[in-house]
């Protein structure tokens, strides 16, 4: 069976381990964020649905995220580029 024509988009792990902010539930908030992205690989996987992991291709800098979760507008550029260059890609083909 082919690939589906539908992207995933796993959330990124965002900023915790080293930002002087302080996070409500972390850990907790750190597991569900890395539980959550396990469960989209593994849909994906099994569906067969492409996937763009951020969590994997969105590097842990404290200038991507506001509060360890959601990107600045830095974040939002990085996400963006990401993507694109998966889309021009795909459409390429």
């Amino acid at each position: 069976m082919g690939r589906n024509r539908y992207c995933g988009i796993s959330p990124p792990r965002g900023f915790f381990a080293r930002s002087t902010r302080a996070y409500v539930g972390y850990p907790a908030e750190q597991e569900s964020i890395e539980g959550t992205n396990a469960i989209v690989r593994q849909i994906a996987s099994e569906l067969s649905i492409d996937l763009v992991d951020l969590a994997e291709l969105i590097e842990d800098q404290e200038s991507l995220f506001t509060d360890g979760v959601h990107f600045t507008s830095e974040g939002n550029h990085r996400r963006s580029d990401i993507l694109l260059e998966y889309f021009r890609e795909e459409l390429g083909k």
